[in-house]
């Protein structure tokens, strides 16, 4: 007689799967945090740099450094531009992974932030060429 031993692996099994999904969650929310670290800083720094920029200059000192941040802003334009791609993309899959993998806690405020990120730009754009006439009214 031949005898078979069966092995019950569910326990394991339902014990791997779980522990997978947990770890899908906790990357998950890592995306969902990083996500929003990224949309906050390229907004605060539009503004910032902008807060700063529009400033009028009252010393001769404080000219030199809006016209050096002025040109460094307007060298990594493209690097600033080329942000908002990457960030709009994380978001769309966040909101697409909804569904699969449980509520992804965006909030009103985070649409509504990533929503006006290119109104933002246009903004961040305007107050650029706002600011280089300040500070070539300095010059004069």
């Amino acid at each position: 007689h031949e005898q078979f031993i069966i092995f019950d692996y569910s326990k394991l099994k339902n014990t791997l799967i779980e522990y997978g999904s947990e770890c899908i969650q906790t990357i998950f929310q890592h995306l969902i945090k990083e996500s929003k670290d990224d949309l906050n800083n390229l907004l605060n720094e539009f503004e910032d740099t902008i807060t700063v920029l529009k400033t009028p200059p009252n010393q001769l000192q404080m000219l030199k450094k809006n016209k050096d941040l002025f040109k460094a802003t307007k060298e990594k334009l493209s690097i600033l531009d080329a942000k908002r791609d990457p960030i709009k993309r994380k978001f769309q899959y966040i909101q697409e992974q909804d569904q699969d993998i449980g509520p992804n806690e965006l909030s009103e405020e985070d649409k509504q932030k990533l929503e006006g990120l290119d109104d933002a730009w246009i903004k961040f754009n305007e107050g650029l060429e706002e600011a280089n006439g300040i500070i070539n009214k300095c010059y004069q």
